[in-house]
């Protein structure tokens, strides 16, 4: 999630990673500004629903097997004290520093505005012991931070026994609904993706090889599979047998990188690019942005034509809205004492 210099950067992947990050902002901006708000009673809203859900097949496990894709040599190359900074306490540091931002935020909105329309139930005050719960099970929403973290440790540690490693992931990801109560969306979260991180890393050859040629065959097949294999799931209530996510995510998984290579050669996609190049930053600031726009959205009351549009139009151009603050704030945040907020604290940063 760190920049890189742009002749190292791979362009469909930074593209990628864009889309990805505008797929996460649209979600949260429609379940935490719409949901609760009359305006879910719009057709509109049920179109964004509907979208957003297809497409949750999609934006976490293609977001982690780009983390993985990227943490390849780190995991094979690098020896622990390497990669002990960059990749384990940065990201703790930063998970643990903002989830506590996040918790006070949240607890700041509850006391002084509109509590329903504060996204989450965590009931506050929290004590310590409660803190240290929502980190460790990362409930929290940049649990994704967390997961990195776990994801890399896991595949690192395995990175000797790669056959034995991969199998007991996927093994997880079969059964993982099975196994984990379905209120718990945050172990879910992280037991789900893991295979998607772990084959990025560990099947780093067959991305690049899959990436290296657009296939108008593969990219039809996996799609249609896709689309089939929904459409059956959600007419026979099948989703939540073993291995069926698990397979209508690889399909999309697949069709994304063909896709994305397929832009990347014949247009410039420079929008997409750097918001991939600014993941970080996004991901931790637009959270707070849309807690914020919840409260001055969610209680609004339209005509019905007025509402209609205002939701189908609204979604798209908050999260561009957002995406713009959140690259302006970091810019003010991330100098002298600021970059503590984005990188492990030491005293180069202070200076």
């Amino acid at each position: 999630m760190t920049s890189s210099p742009p002749s190292a950067r791979i362009e469909w992947l930074d593209a990628a990673k864009g889309a990805c990050l505008i797929l996460v902002v649209l979600y949260h901006t429609v379940v935490y500004i719409f949901l609760n708000s009359p305006l879910s009673d719009t057709i509109s809203f049920q179109a964004w629903k509907t979208l957003i859900v297809g497409l949750g097949w999609l934006r976490m496990p293609l977001f982690f097997l780009i983390s993985g894709f990227l943490a390849h040599s780190a995991v094979f190359n690098r020896n622990w004290r390497d990669v002990f900074q960059p990749r384990i306490a940065t990201f703790l540091w930063i998970y643990l520093l903002w989830m506590s931002i996040e918790l006070g935020f949240r607890a700041f909105l509850i006391a002084n505005f509109d509590p329903a329309l504060v996204p989450g139930n965590v009931p506050f005050p929290l004590g310590l012991d409660d803190i240290v719960r929502h980190a460790l099970v990362g409930d929290t929403p940049i649990w994704y931070l967390y997961a990195l973290v776990i994801y890399f440790v896991v595949c690192k540690l395995g990175s000797r026994h790669i056959g034995l490693t991969f199998a007991l992931i996927a093994l997880l990801a079969v059964f993982y609904k099975q196994v984990i109560p379905t209120q718990h969306w945050n172990l879910l979260s992280l037991a789900g993706n893991a295979i998607f991180f772990a084959a990025g890393c560990y099947g780093k050859a067959y991305v690049e090889r899959l990436a290296s040629q657009f296939n108008g065959m593969r990219f039809s097949l996996v799609c249609v599979s896709a689309i089939g294999l929904l459409a059956l799931g959600r007419h026979y209530d099948a989703m939540g047998l073993p291995g069926a996510n698990l397979v209508v995510a690889a399909c999309l998984v697949i069709a994304a990188i063909d896709f994305f290579t397929l832009l990347a050669r014949r247009y410039q996609l420079k929008l997409l690019c750097t918001l991939g190049r600014h993941t970080l930053s996004i991901y931790l600031l637009s959270f707070f942005i849309i807690n914020i726009a919840a409260q001055l959205i969610s209680p609004l009351q339209l005509p019905v034509l007025f509402a209609e549009a205002f939701v189908l139009f609204a979604p798209p151009a908050l999260v561009a809205l957002n995406a713009v603050l959140c690259i302006q704030i970091y810019s003010l945040l991330n100098c002298h004492l600021g970059r503590i907020l984005f990188s492990l604290p030491s005293r180069a940063l202070t200076k």
